[in-house]
């Protein structure tokens, strides 16, 4: 499997196990790319996954999410592997990373707080990505998860003010959704398991 990770512009290369989880966000795209019928939003919430492993295994000195952002970067930089060679590759990274590909539900913290964190963190990522669909000429994805993304925003706005943090302080909260989120699955499986929780309007 010959993916080229040596081209990751980076001063310090990435370890092992890093390397493994980027070379699967590679991977994951080639199904969308072959017009296998892959939602985009399913193929944004399992590269995520895979950069968020990237960056749990390789997390460098800074925050969290700005690791998961330079590696997603570094990620799209990776040469696209062939049909045949990403289907071997993908079987390989669904052993590693039994929850990143997982379309069932995800069964959620029981924490309040932890579970206010990964269902906010996970609007994020899927709204931004129902976001850039609808500029894309697609509105029906218009706002599709902006009501889970205001709901648990809210929720963890009332609790970093109770617990007085600060910009920094919310920063490693933040963080904290991302890593627990990884215990849990990807975004889309943890969105659909949010929405549930919405009041009904």
């Amino acid at each position: 499997m010959l993916i080229v990770l040596a081209l990751i512009a980076q001063t310090t290369p990435l370890n092992a196990e890093a390397q493994k989880a980027l070379a699967c966000a590679s991977a994951v795209a080639v199904p969308f790319m072959s017009n296998e019928n892959v939602p985009l939003l399913t193929l944004t919430a399992q590269y995520t996954y895979f950069t968020m492993a990237a960056a749990k295994a390789d997390p460098g000195s800074g925050p969290f999410n700005e690791r998961v952002n330079a590696l997603s970067a570094a990620a799209q930089a990776l040469p696209v592997p062939g049909a045949a060679e990403a289907a071997t590759l993908l079987a390989e990274c669904d052993r590693l990373y039994p929850a990143a590909r997982r379309t069932r539900n995800a069964a959620l913290p029981a924490d309040p707080y932890e579970r206010d964190l990964a269902c906010h963190g996970a609007a994020v990522v899927m709204e931004g990505g129902a976001m850039a669909l609808a500029q894309q000429g697609k509105p029906e994805y218009q706002g599709r998860y902006k009501g889970m993304y205001d709901y648990f925003g809210n929720r963890l706005a009332t609790a970093f003010t109770e617990r007085k943090l600060d910009g920094p302080g919310i920063g490693r909260e933040v963080d904290k959704g991302m890593l627990i989120s990884l215990t849990l699955g990807n975004t889309e499986a943890i969105a659909n398991s949010c929405m549930a929780l919405l009041p009904a309007s």
